[in-house]
């Protein structure tokens, strides 16, 4: 959709600890099929302008990391071979996002969906289905992406410890239901998950034309905008 705006291309450098920029072009190239800018693939790893990023082939992924001005990222780009989305050769394109830290003294500090939305831009640009994350935490913890990423359009299923401690009523209406999306549609829903939520274990962002994930994350940008906190 269009709220997503153009990638936005950060200024990155690419470690050659690893890999030469040759044979970090061409596993950049064997893994999407076509050839994919620098600036593009920076987006995808989440860098800001001057990050030196690590790019690093482990089996059959392939690993972006860095760390810079209060922020560490890592992303692990894989096929997800079993093709359960699609029923072409090789499956469908995947990135899990492993870490993404904003350190509370960080110039980023209070960013996260804009580099959120850069991301899933580069992403569909570059033709990759769908994103993975492990949505941690609590609400006695510091980590907030059990509520924080279903926000931004991530689904996942709850589990059940934290299902049956939600409000009787929220149970009753979500049926057989155990979508974290379903429960966010729900009036309470987001308040009762923010106190009673936890650990997301299978928390995905479909990237595909018109998903959920997608109408989700653009109400939100809406959202966010009327509320007069900026684009994203």
């Amino acid at each position: 959709g269009k709220p997503l705006g153009s990638v936005k291309k950060p200024q990155v450098t690419w470690s050659d600890q690893d890999h030469t920029e040759s044979e970090r072009k061409e596993l950049v190239k064997d893994f999407f099929g076509k050839e994919v800018d620098d600036g593009t693939l920076g987006a995808i790893a989440n860098g800001v302008d001057g990050a030196t990023i690590r790019l690093r082939k482990y089996e059959d992924s392939l690993k972006l990391s860095w760390s810079e001005d209060g922020v560490t990222a890592e992303r692990t780009l894989h096929r997800d071979t079993e093709g359960r989305l699609r029923n072409d050769a090789d499956g469908p394109l995947v990135v899990h996002n492993d870490l993404f830290i904003i350190g509370t003294n960080s110039m980023h500090k209070g960013k996260g969906v804009e580099f959120f939305v850069n991301q899933v831009a580069a992403l569909r640009e570059v033709g990759v289905d769908r994103i993975e994350t492990y949505a941690a935490g609590n609400k006695y913890g510091h980590m907030n992406g059990y509520y924080t990423w279903p926000r931004f359009g991530y689904d996942g299923t709850i589990a059940d410890n934290y299902f049956d401690n939600l409000p009787d009523d929220l149970i009753q209406q979500m049926g057989g239901s155990r979508s974290i999306l379903d429960l966010y549609d729900l009036p309470g829903g987001k308040e009762a998950w923010r106190e009673h939520g936890g650990g997301i274990s299978d928390a995905h962002f479909d990237l595909s034309e018109g998903s959920r994930s997608l109408r989700v994350l653009e109400n939100y940008l809406e959202e966010r905008k009327k509320r007069g906190q900026g684009n994203a």
